[in-house]
């Protein structure tokens, strides 16, 4: 499916996959201030342009690459802005996705047409706010069943939700997504609808999983058992022919 525009964010992730034993020897070659500045600057093209213009971005695998040169500053300590600024600077975009959601519900689909360019995913406040949220999870010790359990799903709900077949049908016909956008109860439907399908999709993959869990189970323990029967034939016949 990656070969037919379909599913891109697992495309760019397998390259990123591909190549992160490449960045890896980069990353572990070149002092930790080199690797900061480098950071700053994917930070800087790949985000800041898009504020003026959508279109102005390097494209996802760019972004890929530049989240993983972050998370490798993160796990190395490596403060790419104080805190006392990053906390200003995650305020201010709050205030203003916010702020770009009450224009989309006060003025409709023309603002919001010029306040999405904020907000999409090659927005710095996007990238700020996502950053802020790792870091605040990556901080934290969960152990909790439900909790991992949920976890597990997260990868199946992404392949559900986002596939060529269903997103016509969940996104065009059982959600009327364009006049959603101008509603005036926006963030109430449109919460209540990702919290939906959110679990909708782990109730399907929960039962796809044990169903395919099952079947390969049993399709491996039936081989395994042929095999090692035919493995044992085959050792009698030789011992016996020497």
């Amino acid at each position: 499916p990656m070969t037919k525009n379909s599913y891109w964010f697992i495309k760019n992730y397998l390259i990123l996959y591909l190549i992160s034993p490449i960045l890896n020897k980069i990353i572990n070659t070149i002092s930790d201030k080199m690797l900061k500045n480098i950071t700053v600057w994917c930070i800087i093209i790949n985000f800041i342009p898009s504020m003026i213009n959508p279109h102005f971005n390097l494209g996802h695998l760019c972004v890929f690459i530049t989240l993983y040169l972050t998370g490798c500053c993160y796990r190395k300590n490596i403060r790419i802005i104080k805190d006392l600024y990053l906390y200003i600077l995650t305020l201010i975009s709050i205030i203003a996705i916010i702020s770009t959601s009450v224009f989309t519900i006060q003025y409709g689909e023309f603002v919001f047409t010029d306040t999405q360019k904020y907000t999409h995913m090659y927005s710095i406040i996007t990238f700020i706010l996502s950053f802020q949220i790792f870091t605040y999870f990556a901080k934290l010790t969960i152990n909790n069943n439900i909790v991992n359990n949920i976890a597990k799903s997260t990868f199946g709900i992404y392949l559900i939700h986002d596939s060529n077949f269903l997103r016509k049908i969940v996104w065009g016909h059982v959600i009327d997504a364009p006049s959603l956008m101008n509603s005036y109860f926006f963030i109430i439907k449109s919460t209540f609808i990702i919290i939906s399908v959110y679990f909708v999709c782990i109730i399907t993959d929960k039962i796809f999983s044990f169903m395919y869990d099952k079947t390969i189970n049993n399709l491996s323990n039936f081989a395994n058992l042929i095999i090692t029967k035919i493995l044992i034939q085959l050792k009698t016949h030789i011992k016996k022919a020497t």
